[in-house]
Parts: structure tokens; C-alpha cells; sequence
């Protein structure tokens, strides 16, 4: 994975800055994140699922957003608590790194690896930036993701639908490797042996464009991989994995 492997990514961050501490909410402190802990002193903690994150957004003065695949609900829950998100923004797959749904002041993801790690320094030594950062992201999560910004945003989603539909016979093709092989492949190197690629797309499969859900859904019909999936529901945002 490169620069894209986010455990290195935090024993850098908290190689360089011997006071910091990383909490992490969903993985088991066991495998490589047990042998992550152990590299850096026991300062990157583990805690696995938590059903009720409050008291984790109420310690935290800064969001690290995972990669390659992005947390949208995670980080924006985060961001109006005024805590600060540093992530990735992935050239090679664009579509897992969220950026699109903020414009303007507050949005710290950065492109290169050096620079993620330069923010993550900045955030961590200088208050000042740290507080600002927070407070514009949150404005920002306020203007748009929140009524009554979201129920404009949705009429005029509403308003530009076409008064009829025709479904189109869709062609299946062979194609060159894209964003979501890149992707596909990155995800089951990552969870090989402990869980299944359905499994881990449940929780990103919602932020996908409509285009990248019917190709993964042709991929899955096909074979392709050893994947079998089925498309997600464009109108309720619920994953319907076989």
C-alpha cells in the first residue's frame, strides 16, 4: 500500500512527537495494531467497536480519518464537537477520500505523505491553529450538512429529476483497472484472513458515487476477484450484501 498503510502513518506521527497518544475506536488491540502499540510505547490504544463515542470526541483535539477508505459519518460527528480532521486525499482513488463535501476554510487533507505528516505536527504543537482549524470545519459541517442547508440541497436534487425514467439495458465489457480495482485490491490485502471484502465496504459503500456502486455490482456478478456483491440501495443508503 506505500504511504497509503495508515498504521504507518501513526507510528510516524507518534514517533515524531514522543508526547502524543492515538485512540482508536473500532479495531482490536490485537495483530498488526497490538504490534503498532507496542512500537511506539503503548501510546497507540486500540479500544475496538464502541457503540457510544462521546466520551472519545470529548478527549480528542484532533480526528485522524482513516485511509485509503474514508469515515465520512465518522469525521463530520467529529467536526461539529470543534476537533480538527487530518486526513488523506488519495489521487489514485478520489471517491474514498471525501474530500468533495466541504469547500473553503477548515479542510486539512492533505496530498502528499510528507505534508499529512507536516499537519499532523501542526496540529498537535500549535493550539492556536489547532482551535481555528476545528471551529472552521464545523461551520463548515453546520452550512452544509445540517438543516436547513441539507433540505435545500435536497430540493434541488428533487427538482432537476426528469419527469420520466427509462431503465437502459446496461453492457457488460471488458474494461481497463480503475479506481475500485485499486481499491478492491487495497481493502482485501488489508483484511486478509480476518474478514471478507462485503464486509468491509458495508460501512463505505454508501459514500460511492452511483457509477462506481454499478461497477462494483458488475464485477460481482461476473466473478471478478472471487467478489460476489450486490448493489446498493440508491434510495434508502443501505448496503445489500448477499
Amino acid at each position: 500500500m506505500g504511504e497509503y498503510d495508515f498504521l504507518k502513518a501513526a507510528r510516524d506521527i507518534l514517533g515524531r512527537h514522543e508526547k502524543a497518544i492515538l485512540i482508536a475506536c473500532g479495531p482490536d488491540d490485537s495483530g498488526a495494531w497490538k504490534d503498532a502499540s507496542n512500537a511506539v510505547d503503548g501510546r497507540l490504544r486500540a479500544y475496538g467497536i464502541q457503540s457510544d463515542v462521546a466520551l472519545f470526541h470529548a478527549a480528542a483535539d484532533i480526528y485522524l480519518d482513516p485511509f485509503p477508505v474514508a469515515s465520512l459519518t465518522s469525521w463530520l460527528e467529529t467536526a461539529l464537537c470543534t476537533v480538527p480532521v487530518l486526513g488523506r486525499a488519495n489521487p489514485s482513488a478520489s471517491i474514498f477520500s471525501d474530500g468533495s463535501v466541504i469547500e473553503g476554510d477548515g479542510w486539512t487533507h492533505a496530498v502528499s505523505y510528507e505534508e499529512y505528516l507536516e499537519l499532523a505536527g501542526r496540529l498537535i504543537t500549535d493550539p492556536n491553529f489547532r482551535a481555528d482549524q476545528g471551529g472552521k470545519l464545523r461551520e463548515q459541517v453546520i452550512a452544509r450538512h445540517l438543516m436547513p442547508a441539507w433540505g435545500g440541497f435536497l430540493e434541488q436534487l428533487l427538482a432537476a429529476l426528469p419527469e420520466t425514467h427509462a431503465v437502459r439495458q446496461l453492457e457488460v465489457r471488458e474494461e481497463a483497472l480503475d479506481d475500485s480495482d485499486f481499491i478492491l485490491a487495497t481493502i482485501a490485502n488489508i483484511t486478509s484472513g480476518r474478514r471478507s471484502v462485503n464486509t468491509s465496504l458495508r460501512k463505505h459503500g454508501g459514500c460511492f458515487p452511483a457509477i462506481d456502486r454499478w461497477q462494483l455490482f458488475i464485477k460481482g456478478l461476473l466473478g471478478k476477484d472471487g467478489i460476489r456483491l450486490l448493489p446498493f440501495s440508491t434510495y434508502t443508503g443501505r448496503e445489500l450484501f448477499s
